[in-house]
């Protein structure tokens, strides 16, 4: 009886105290000297819920563990790597432990009463950990890896919860109390994928729209400097547009090479050289017009606001003649 008694009390402190402990490293870093995630590195900690979540492929943890930042190794990395499956579980990350303190961080977990214990960490210290929970040699966690999950177990839990999933260890090592490690990927190499694109789209688009704003405001802003073409019809001077007008008379060249503006009503006159000009350019770009260039009298439909006639030396040449003329066949009548 005393026997029986022994051992049916040993099996229960063995089952009370049975343990699954899952070890992660940290999600991709930038480079050694920026102490958070990559891109990549928190689309894998978003991912983590489909290894370890409420429908996840692993056990899903109990309690979640994380290396603290310290003085020494300043990197968030690892506690930023589980924050969004702690959320999605309502569980606080436990951040009692600095890099070095792996001893007491094994200690404690064994004697905690959470059974199924998730630890991310730095990978310089993973194997470490994994001895300290009786894995004999265990394995250096790969410098270039970040799915690996380090899983000690005494198989009394099974780690892959998930029904159809059959999981096949990389690696696996013995130890004592019957404690084993198997090393096995995360698999979410396919969810990473997805969330990086989704950022990638969602960036596109945003700059997509950015883009035809301002090319919508350059177009405004075009049509704006451009008012004066809004009513008038445009032709090519020179390379520049030339408002029309909306009349119906061509002026034809122009003296110079400047570009015609206003609505082509001579509103000055030059004493020197007897020609009227456009006041709405200035100095030497004065808008000077040719009589003979005109594609319709002066006498057509002058009326309301198209006072378009533009007189040169040789119209008022004419018009002094018919003056002095005049004054002469009056002169002859007198006299006669």
């Amino acid at each position: 009886m005393r026997l029986k008694f022994i051992a049916s009390t040993l099996l229960s402190l063995a089952v009370a105290n049975a343990k699954l402990i899952m070890i992660i490293r940290h999600g991709e870093k930038l480079n050694d000297k920026v102490t958070n995630l990559s891109e990549k590195g928190q689309a894998r900690a978003d991912c983590l819920i489909e290894a370890f979540g409420q429908n996840g492929v692993y056990a899903t943890p109990q309690k979640i563990f994380a290396q603290s930042p310290s003085e020494k190794k300043q990197s968030t990395r690892p506690r930023d790597t589980v924050i969004p499956l702690a959320n999605s579980l309502g569980l606080q990350v436990d951040l009692s432990y600095t890099s070095n303190k792996v001893k007491k961080l094994a200690n404690d977990i064994e004697n905690s009463s959470e059974e199924v214990i998730l630890i991310s960490w730095s990978s310089d210290k993973i194997k470490d950990i994994a001895e300290k929970f009786g894995i004999k040699k265990a394995p250096k966690y790969d410098n270039d890896a970040f799915d690996d999950i380090y899983i000690i177990t005494d198989n009394t839990i099974p780690f892959v919860k998930k029904t159809g999933v059959n999981i096949t260890p990389n690696e696996t090592r013995f130890g004592k109390d019957g404690m084993n490690l198997y090393i096995v990927k995360e698999n979410v190499d396919e969810c990473i994928n997805r969330v990086i694109s989704s950022i990638n789209n969602k960036s596109y688009n945003s700059a997509s729209i950015n883009t035809n704003n301002v090319s919508n405001n350059n177009n405004n802003n075009y049509n704006s400097n451009n008012n004066y073409n809004t009513n008038a019809n445009t032709s090519n001077y020179n390379g520049q547009a030339i408002p029309n007008n909306n009349s119906n008379y061509n002026y034809g060249n122009t003296n110079n090479n400047s570009q015609v503006v206003g609505n082509g009503q001579a509103t000055g006159y030059d004493q020197n050289t007897s020609n009227y000009y456009n006041q709405g350019t200035q100095g030497t770009d004065q808008n000077i017009y040719d009589e003979s260039s005109l594609t319709n009298s002066p006498q057509s439909n002058n009326t309301g606001n198209n006072d378009y006639v533009i007189t040169s030396d040789s119209y008022i040449l004419k018009t002094s003649i018919i003056a002095i003329a005049g004054l002469v066949v009056a002169a002859l009548c007198i006299i006669y």
